[in-house]
């Protein structure tokens, strides 16, 4: 009987192991927030796994040094910003009040030459468990052709895309905020001063390989 309890035990602990985790990231660690958390979101990102959560705090985070350099997102793993820090609950954030910006602007400040081609991106199949909510997407400049200054989605990538605000992307190809080859859910999102050669906020190719329509709610 000892030996079956110690076995119970052990299934139940491999279990809390294995089971989904919040991550937290937050630029300014010395706020006395969230011990522990991450500075960097790509590092964050780096170590998460399907069905994590990643909680951002306010601040302006880049994804590289380089302009080649991405936030890449991960099947089935959630990414909310607009946290002061501290915060125990997803509700409980200001998304208004604490911008958390994903930025592109990686190189001389208000010179986009030199900044990342795309600031968030992913190539392959993503479902709407993958979450982007409450972020401002901004700065990216794909003046390489290849679209989506700001978001960068190909090939099946049909994430939930939430809350969110895309400022000031570029492409010299098509869309200047995000370009897309398939059906994400874009909800309550706010696109402003994005440029491009064609569709300055969104971007879809007709010969797309398409695995379904884009779904946009504005209220």
């Amino acid at each position: 009987m000892k030996r079956a309890i110690i076995i119970i035990i052990l299934t139940i602990c491999m279990a809390a192991v294995v089971s989904a985790s919040v991550l937290y990231v937050d630029k300014n660690i010395s706020d006395g927030f969230w011990a522990g958390s991450y500075t960097s979101l790509a590092e964050a990102l780096n170590v998460s796994q399907s069905d994590d959560e990643i909680w951002v705090a306010a601040g302006t985070y880049t994804p590289g040094a380089n302009r080649s350099d991405s936030f890449i997102l991960k099947p089935g793993v959630k990414l909310y910003g607009g946290f002061l820090g501290g915060e125990t609950n997803v509700n409980d954030r200001d998304v208004y009040a604490n911008a958390s910006i994903l930025s592109g602007d990686i190189g001389a400040i208000a010179n986009n030459s030199d900044n990342c081609y795309h600031v968030v991106s992913y190539n392959g199949t993503l479902t709407s468990t993958t979450v982007v909510d409450g972020f401002t997407i901004r700065d990216g400049n794909a003046d390489n052709g290849s679209g989506g200054g700001g978001m960068l989605l190909e090939n099946g990538v049909a994430p939930l895309i939430r809350n969110c605000k895309f400022v000031q992307n570029n492409t010299s190809g098509g869309g200047g905020a995000i370009y897309l080859k398939n059906g994400p859910f874009i909800e309550y999102c706010l696109f402003d001063a994005n440029t491009a050669s064609q569709g300055g906020a969104i971007y879809s190719p007709e010969d797309r390989n398409q695995t379904g329509d884009p779904t946009i709610k504005k209220s």
